[in-house]
């Protein structure tokens, strides 16, 4: 988080093992202090974030605002001493959308097609078990996403279909892998998505993992200016890319034999089937062969036809 002046990161307040408090939020969209909050479930010192520190989110309801969803833009400490910090907390309002695809179309999952992409919301880091780079060598509590788990918001394509939860592969712009085998090129996303510029990426398939319907949302596109939740069509990945990322997912859980057998066959019944082949145009050649012998012992054993018997 890019913070000015007598502005702090959360985590390193959080370091600092000092009572915080928050003297008044304000809205940073129109400068607007936030009213009275009427529901709190996060404590500002255990704010969820991501990895990098870049965005910290919390939820909270203000009699002034319907939103409850907020995105931390800074801090500014406006008292600071040795027993205490004082500070104002800078937020926005986060606009995901309230209808994941389950809430949209129902639990059964009818909308999870094979090949779909879509956003899935992984969530994030506890502030307890991840400060930034340094990251917790003891971990009490397993009720949240832990360090190397999947986070935030990312593009993932759907692989099963019409079942809910969901088995997806995320997307990413690069591709970083020890094992190429499990990462797929992908060259038939669309190019007007939010995040993604060029129309190629990378399938990982190796972070294969099972998800909640719920946590799946339509893809995003630039309005001009505006991110807009895409509800013009659903989009989706070509069958060869849908394939070969399922069989990256099979290397990844130590398939290789398999499709090396499943391969190997395959050459076998292909070679099996050109033997057919050139067996069935001999079989055709010699039953050609047959008749024009069945037809010329037909002429030779026919006795010919007298005048007096065609007068």
């Amino acid at each position: 988080m890019q913070l000015i002046s007598k502005k702090l990161s959360l985590s390193t307040m959080v370091r600092k093992s000092m009572p915080i408090f928050v003297t008044e939020y304000i809205n940073n969209v129109n400068s607007k202090r936030l009213s009275k909050e009427i529901v709190s479930n996060s404590d500002t010192i255990k704010l969820p974030h991501d990895p990098t520190d870049k965005n910290i989110f919390i939820r909270k309801k203000f009699t002034s605002e319907s939103a409850e969803s907020w995105k931390v833009v800074s801090i500014d400490i406006t008292n600071q001493s040795t027993t205490k910090t004082l500070c104002k907390v800078f937020l926005e309002p986060v606009t995901y959308s309230t209808e994941s695809i389950s809430e949209r179309h129902g639990s059964n999952g009818s909308k999870l097609i094979r090949g779909r992409i879509a956003e899935c919301d992984f969530g994030y880091f506890d502030q307890e078990v991840n400060h930034s780079l340094n990251r917790s060598k003891v971990i009490k509590d397993f009720n949240s996403p832990l360090p190397f788990e999947m986070v935030k918001r990312r593009m993932v394509v759907i692989l099963s279909s019409k079942q809910d939860p969901a088995l997806v592969v995320p997307l990413s712009t690069k591709s970083k892998a020890k094992d190429s085998n499990t990462v797929v090129e992908i060259n038939s996303l669309p190019g007007d998505l939010v995040a993604f510029s060029e129309p190629v990426c990378f399938a990982k398939a190796a972070s294969i993992t099972l998800v909640s319907g719920h946590r799946l949302f339509p893809l995003r596109y630039y309005n001009g200016q505006r991110k807009v939740y895409d509800k013009r069509l659903e989009k989706k990945l070509s069958n060869d890319d849908v394939v070969e990322i399922k069989k990256a997912a099979l290397k990844a859980v130590g398939g290789n034999n398999f499709l090396y057998d499943l391969d190997r066959t395959q050459s076998e019944v292909k070679t099996l089937e050109a033997s057919k082949q050139v067996l069935e145009l001999e079989i055709e050649e010699l039953r050609k062969a047959n008749q024009q012998l069945w037809d010329d012992l037909e002429a030779a054993t026919t006795p010919p036809v007298e005048e007096e018997e065609l007068a």
